[in-house]
């Protein structure tokens, strides 16, 4: 439902309160406007079964409200860490819930929570550690495109990005769900000089695989995505950055075959 900033603040002024009902005078009342301006306002409200026809909130308007007040904090918490002062960021987020379409609101929710696990982190004061399978207890279930880089699996010296890098469409989707966090990554075909014959081979992603708990476990590998279930992989919330990062080493193979192009090693890096 579309609703304008007016009807959004009103709808909220009526839903305010700590088990406490407002009639439509309270919300004239709190905007210094007469009741039957709130009245017509709101009226829209009436039709789409929010409001019933004495302006009560029904069950239907009550979840409406519930969904419409998460979004609106969220994206408060997204401006409010970009630098927006409060009144504005809190003037702001009602603009954006009457005029952005779903997906730049969905966007900027998700922007949202993420930066409130990380000034959760971030009031910790050091270093906090947590693996894949604990991140729904920090951000909301559901899809996030994250920033990702493979480098080759080195000990030592400066990290470079491994061919792997290339054989995936960037950003990826990181799919958080109960006790569960799963990464989708998206194949491209990638060039390669073959090791056996020096001609340019071309190819995508074969297998995929990590160690966990002392076994050797594979992402699923269909014909356009790669699916990794991120349990073994290790988050770390980097304070003087601001974000948390995830670390996996993996173990590819590409479909030109082991003659070409031999099973290698790479470190998965995930940016939040």
């Amino acid at each position: 439902m579309n609703m304008t900033a007016t009807q959004i603040k009103y709808l909220m002024a009526l839903a305010a309160g700590e088990g406490e009902k407002k009639s439509l005078s309270d919300v004239a009342r709190s905007f210094h406007v007469n009741r039957s301006t709130v009245s017509r306002v709101l009226a829209v409200c009436v039709k789409e079964n929010l409001l019933d026809s004495g302006f009560s909130i029904t069950d239907y308007g009550s979840s409406f409200i519930e969904r419409m007040n998460y979004n609106y904090e969220k994206i408060q918490e997204w401006m409010r860490n970009n630098g927006v002062p409060e009144a504005e960021a809190a003037e702001d987020a009602i603009q954006i819930l009457a005029n952005c379409s779903e997906q730049t609101r969905k966007l900027l929710v998700q922007g949202g929570d993420l930066c409130k696990a990380c000034n959760y982190f971030g009031e910790k004061g050091h270093k906090l550690v947590l693996w894949g399978n604990q991140l729904d207890s920090y951000i909301s279930r559901g899809d996030y495109k994250v920033a990702f880089s493979i480098h080759k699996g080195r000990k030592r010296g400066p990290l470079q990005h491994s061919m792997a890098n290339e054989a995936f469409e960037h950003p990826a989707i990181l799919s958080v769900y109960k006790g569960k966090t799963e990464l989708r990554l998206k194949l491209r075909k990638v060039q390669q000089k073959s090791l056996e014959t020096l001609a340019i081979m071309e190819g995508k992603m074969n297998s995929m695989k990590y160690e966990y708990e002392n076994q050797i476990r594979s992402a699923k590998i269909s014909a356009d995505y790669a699916s990794l279930s991120l349990e073994a992989m290790q988050f770390v919330y980097l304070q003087e950055d601001d974000i948390l990062q995830g670390e996996l080493k993996l173990f590819f193979t590409c479909t030109v075959g082991q003659e070409h192009m031999p099973e290698s090693t790479a470190l998965l890096k995930l940016y939040l």
